[in-house]
Order: structure tokens, then sequence, then C-alpha cells
């Protein structure tokens, strides 16, 4: 079985928190339905296990303080505003430096990458964060080569992801690698996500720009292609559906 520690602290996103926990959680569900034992052992790591508030106000706590944690195959790293915090703390740092050294895979979700940063393993090394963050992390960190569009890179054991949902898309890979596309379509099915998005796809998702058009009725024509890509489509049609001649001759 593969431990999976996911780490808490004050002031994370609740998003990369409850993803990472929902998608391996499902990934487990998954096999169960299919009569085979779970794979992933899911826990909560921090620096206390008392009560904290997560960005939002949602109350967590940590199944485990660092020093009890077990050995862990996983470790995600959520992101947060309290990540920028936590990155000072030298007990959490030299924590993970360790952690990271026995570990088959790190995980950082968003701006866990600030954690992952500052602890120098990922000098000379791809990162990816949000895109908001990027050129702050960038300047903080000039030794790591930050990625400010890219839904999810990896380097080695280290994997990391732009997002909050990246950070989704970053696990769906994770369980396609260890438990097979099926199990990972499943997931992504009951979380009614996309199967899959490639890690090189950019942050900025090219349908929301639609959104940016004045004009209403060509909105309502590109969310109508988007639904009719599979199809052979002229210009008469698209123009038929915003009331327009389509200007041809024979």
């Amino acid at each position: 079985m593969v431990t999976v520690g996911i780490v808490v602290y004050p002031d994370i996103q609740a998003l990369d928190l409850a993803g990472a926990l929902d998608c391996f959680g499902q990934a487990n569900q998954q096999l169960s339905a299919n009569g085979h034992a779970p794979y992933y052992q899911l826990c909560t790591v921090g620096l206390s296990t008392g009560t904290l508030c997560a960005e939002n106000g949602l109350q967590l706590s940590a199944h485990y303080i660092l020093q009890d944690c077990p050995a862990l195959n996983y470790l995600v790293i959520p992101g947060g505003a309290g990540a920028r915090a936590l990155s000072k703390n030298s007990e959490f740092i030299s924590w993970l430096q360790q952690c990271a050294a026995g570990a088959d895979k790190v995980l950082s979700i968003c701006t866990g990458a600030y954690l992952l940063a500052h602890s120098g393993l990922l000098d000379g090394q791809p990162l990816a964060t949000h895109w908001r963050f990027a050129a702050d992390l960038q300047a903080k960190y000039p030794k790591v080569e930050v990625s400010a569009d890219a839904l999810y890179v990896a380097a080695g054991k280290f994997h990391s992801s732009g997002g909050m949902t990246a950070g989704i898309d970053l696990c769906l890979a994770v369980i396609e690698q260890d438990l097979g596309v099926a199990i990972a379509q499943s997931v992504a099915q009951e979380l009614v996500m996309y199967l899959r998005r490639s890690g090189n796809q950019s942050q900025y998702a090219s349908p929301l720009k639609i959104q940016h058009s004045a004009e209403q009725r060509f909105i309502q024509l590109q969310h109508w292609l988007l639904d009719n890509l599979a199809k052979p489509l002229t210009v008469a049609e698209m123009a038929a559906q915003v009331a327009l001649s389509c200007g041809l001759t024979k």
C-alpha cells in the first residue's frame, strides 16, 4: 500500500487539500467496487494536531505531527496563503528535505511551490505554480525554473501543478501511472472532470476566453462551436447561428 501524506497548515487552500484527498480516496473506492484492496493509505501531517483554519475558514486538524509521521511514499504539499509563512519555518523545511529524500514522489499544488522552492530541492529544475504568483516565485527563488502556464510539470520524483484544479489533473496523472487508465478514468468521471489534460496545456482555459466578447450572440456561437466540434461545420451554419448572412456567392 502506498502511504500518501498531505501537509496541512494555517491558511491552507482547502480545495488543494480536498482535491488530493478526494482523488486518491476515490481511487480506493473504485478499486473496492472492483473487488480489490485499497492502494493508497491517506493521512495528513502538520506542525501540530490542534485545530487550524483554512483560508476559507474551514477548520482542520492533522492526523500526525512532523515527528510522529510514518514513512511516506508520496508527499503532497497543498498551496495557500500560509505557504509563504510556512516556508520561513526552519523546522518544517528541514523535515520536508528529509521526507522528500525518502519519498517516491513529492507533489506540490498551486502555491505549495513556495515550500519546494525554499527547500532548495528544485534548484535548476522546473517548478509549476499558479500563474498569478509565478513572477513573485521566480524573483524570490531565481535558482528554480518557474513555469507560469503549465498545468503541471515533472522533475524526477518532484511533480508540481499550477492552479487549484490543476492539482486534480496532477493527481489523476499519478493515479493513471499507478493503477492504469481505467481507474483514472473512473475517478475523473466521479469527479466530473476531464479524463486527461496534458501537463503542457496552458493554465489559461481557452473556452473561458470567449466570455470576454461584448456580443452575446457571438458568445452563443462560440459555445455552439465547442459543442459541435466533432461535426463538419460550414460558414452558412455558423452565420445562421448569429442571424447573419454568410456573404457567400456561387
